[in-house]
């Protein structure tokens, strides 16, 4: 577990490193104005801890970070927003949230719309796919390709004066949120990325081998043979994720991709030539 800190000022550079209770933490750098810190659990303490910005060699002003001694535990708790307030029509805006118990992936929900913290393939991508076979209860098999979460959502629906329903859903967990009834509408802005880094289809993993000899019969008569390999490996590639968040067969694939769709397989040719 470890707290985020972001600091605001003057003068940050790339090089610039924060100083926390006079122990050093490389920083993440946002701009010259902003910086951003994660302190493991064992540095904080109870008390005042002293949080400067070294900068090439120049040390900054120091401020103090409150750290009581009643925390949550490493429960999820939101203290402040910034901003505060934004004005109607006034475009897209970055909104910061603070806090303590947050992790990667984090459900952030904002009115009715339902929103997605920063997505990394770390989070989704599984390192070794796993292999199903369900056949034997009637199924199919298939390959687990992305990890779904273990997001719920609970709808809510109100009926209003007017005769007409709103509703409204509650989440909890992390990862994607696969009920039907709480996806966002056609006007509702979606900012889960269309792509996310390192998780991508299967690449081309096939290599074709030919083999071809000439045998002479008879004065010009000769027999040309070819032996060829297709996928000789028979190295399997898989196809397509489904990445359908409603469907139940979310971050699986069930088929071969392009081009070992059918695993190894040889043919023979000959051609008599006279």
């Amino acid at each position: 577990m470890a707290t985020g800190i972001y600091l605001y000022g003057s003068g940050f550079t790339t090089n610039s490193t924060v100083y926390f209770n006079g122990s050093p933490f490389a920083a993440t750098y946002y701009s010259t104005t902003e910086l951003f810190v994660s302190i493991p659990a064992a540095y904080i303490n109870a008390g005042t801890p002293s949080v400067y910005v070294l900068s090439s060699g120049v040390p900054s002003n120091t401020l103090s970070v409150t750290v009581t001694g009643s925390g949550t535990g490493g429960a999820l708790s939101l203290t402040s927003l910034s901003p505060a307030s934004v004005g109607v029509n006034s475009g897209s805006f970055t909104l910061y949230l603070f806090g303590s118990g947050f992790t990667q992936g984090q459900l952030v929900s904002f009115g009715n719309t339902f929103y997605v913290g920063n997505v990394k393939a770390s989070s989704i991508k599984i390192k070794h796919p796993l292999y199903y076979n369900d056949q034997a209860s009637g199924g199919s098999n298939y390959v687990q390709w992305l990890n779904p979460g273990t997001a719920t959502a609970t709808p809510s629906i109100t009926t209003n004066s007017d005769g007409s329903t709103t509703t409204t859903c509650t989440y909890s967990g992390n990862g994607f949120v696969t009920n039907p009834t709480c996806q966002p509408s056609g006007y509702n802005l979606r900012v889960f990325p269309t792509r996310v880094n390192g998780v991508r289809q299967m690449g081309m993993n096939g290599v074709d081998a030919s083999m071809q000899r000439t045998f002479p019969i008879y004065e010009r008569m000769s027999l040309e043979t070819t032996f060829n390999a297709y996928n000789l490996f028979n190295h399997q590639v898989l196809g397509g994720v489904n990445s359908n968040p409603t469907d139940p067969n979310f971050g699986r694939v069930f088929g071969d991709g392009w081009p070992n769709s059918s695993g190894r397989w040889l043919s023979i040719q000959g051609r008599l030539r006279f």
